[in-house]
């Protein structure tokens, strides 16, 4: 089967079957579906390079200007330094380590204060383009990030924060035995 230009298969699923998925997703992602009657969730839309992501808007304490950051020595690859943000010290991360995604650090200019204090944690990103409406239950339990778009178009990576926060504070054991 195909949509558009791009051509959509799924295993041991027929086009009639394809069709009514994508029809169903469709229409639960439109706006009018999401006015009629469910709840609607906020996110922040950010990116990394040309890569676009969102996080639940109640995950997130600020959004700043990266200050100067300090490195610190031998840290996990996605630490990138600490620094100071209204008189307190955050740890400050590369959300591309764990996403998967390609880095882009000479890019990125702003940072996310997340609502996280144990340790207090901020991501480096590129940028934040603003914010966008999704249906309450957008979000699929357990996974990193799902695919949407907004109303308007505009696709996006939905991250748990709470699943980020953990691949990143995972300690990797390096000693050989």
């Amino acid at each position: 089967m195909r949509v558009g230009d791009l051509p959509v298969r799924a295993e041991h699923l027929d086009d009639a079957a394809i069709a009514r998925v994508l029809a169903r997703r469709q229409g639960f992602f439109s706006l009018p579906h999401a006015q009629a009657g469910g709840e609607m969730r906020t996110l922040l839309l950010w990116s990394i390079g040309a890569e676009q992501y969102a996080s639940p808007i109640e995950d997130v304490r600020e959004v700043a200007s990266l200050p100067r950051i300090t490195p610190v020595p031998a840290a996990p690859t996605a630490l990138i330094g600490v620094l100071s943000s209204r008189g307190l010290v955050h740890n400050l991360f590369d959300p591309a380590a764990a996403l998967g995604a390609p880095g882009d650090a000479a890019g990125a200019t702003r940072m996310i204060v997340l609502r996280h204090d144990h340790p207090r944690m901020a991501l480096r990103v590129s940028g934040v383009s603003g914010i966008a409406q999704v249906p309450e239950d957008a979000d699929e339990p357990g996974a990193l990030a799902r695919l949407l778009a907004t109303a308007e178009g505009v696709r996006f990576a939905l991250v748990s924060t709470p699943l980020l926060i953990e691949r990143i504070l995972v300690r990797r054991d390096t000693r050989e035995g």
